[in-house]
């Protein structure tokens, strides 16, 4: 989750792999000014502060994580005409092997990072949440605390079977963004401001999230993960930032990773006070901060608490 705290590490010995959530394993988007900041805007304009908590990592406990899944149940919701209700559940995963097949068909260039986009989409049917998966290479620089810079997609659209198993989408980029996307834009609404009204704020925005590769392969080396095994992709929603310490501002959907036993089928998820390597038992938040309202990735230093009262 996009809440790590530690010292601020000189820029040249600082580890690759960054959180993006602002409460749990969560990511966030909203503008590049207030991204590196534990500060914000709230809708009228006043600044909002960071509640005294302690500021997750990016490897992410059990308990962090129910907190997280907990946010997003009760500030996301489906609308459909004039019926609004809870997002169903549905168990988002895919397998290490057809991963690294799909890492495989493409590369990047240069100084140039692979990325995971995770694009999100909705099911008219089931009132679910989908996703589809893409590379992305991204050129990144350091400004101040964040490491950001632009994306490009570079390869097809990936997604996963009942069994998660990734295979290129029979829709492409294009169905996708006419299907799916525009169905997330149509029905999820979300209480932005922890005050019970719920908006679309995904109207007109193709909404995803970005994970470093490097990250995603750190998670899976660390917990062990045969190619059998799985990554699960678990919605979760967090803030911005904090107007006062139980109130959240600029909510939005984000996501976090977590491994998968594909034996027992349990993740492989803890409370344990610490773990090497780092992401053992643990999931992993670091994903951009910035899409899917911004043009560029950014992957700060600093993230958002935890709900002080959680």
């Amino acid at each position: 989750m996009n809440h790590e705290m530690r010292g601020l590490a000189l820029r040249h010995t600082y580890n690759t792999m960054k959180a993006t959530y602002t409460s749990l394993s969560l990511y966030g988007m909203l503008c590049i000014a207030s991204l590196g900041a534990l500060t914000a805007f709230g809708p009228s304009g006043t600044t909002t502060a960071t509640p005294a908590a302690v500021m997750p990592g990016p490897d992410v406990k059990a308990g962090q994580l129910t907190c997280a899944v907990n946010e997003f149940a009760s500030h996301v919701r489906w609308v459909q005409a004039n019926d609004t209700t809870a997002v169903s559940a549905r168990t988002h995963r895919f397998t290490v092997g057809s991963y690294k097949e799909m890492l495989n068909a493409s590369s990047c260039s240069g100084t140039e990072q692979q990325g995971l986009m995770i694009r999100f989409g909705g099911d008219d049917q089931s009132k679910a949440l989908q996703f589809a998966y893409q590379v992305v290479c991204m050129e990144l620089e350091w400004v101040d605390e964040t490491e950001e810079g632009p994306y490009t997609p570079i390869n097809d659209l990936y997604e996963a079977d009942a069994y998660g198993e990734l295979s290129v989408s029979s829709m492409g980029e294009a169905g996708w963004l006419s299907g799916p996307s525009k169905a997330f834009q149509d029905h999820i609404l979300v209480d932005r401001y922890d005050a019970d009204v719920f908006t679309k704020v995904y109207a007109g925005v193709n909404a995803h999230s970005i994970f470093k590769v490097a990250t995603i392969n750190a998670l899976i080396a660390d917990n062990d993960l045969g190619d059998d095994d799985f990554v699960e992709v678990v919605p979760i929603a967090e803030p911005l930032a904090w107007i006062a310490p139980d109130r959240g501002g600029d909510f939005t959907v984000r996501t976090c990773l977590v491994a998968v036993d594909k034996g027992t089928g349990q993740r492989l998820i803890n409370n344990a006070p610490s773990t090497k390597p780092r992401f053992k038992n643990r999931g992993c938040d670091m994903g951009s901060t910035c899409p899917p309202s911004c043009s560029m990735v950014t992957f700060p230093l600093s993230g958002v608490a935890l709900r002080k009262s959680c």
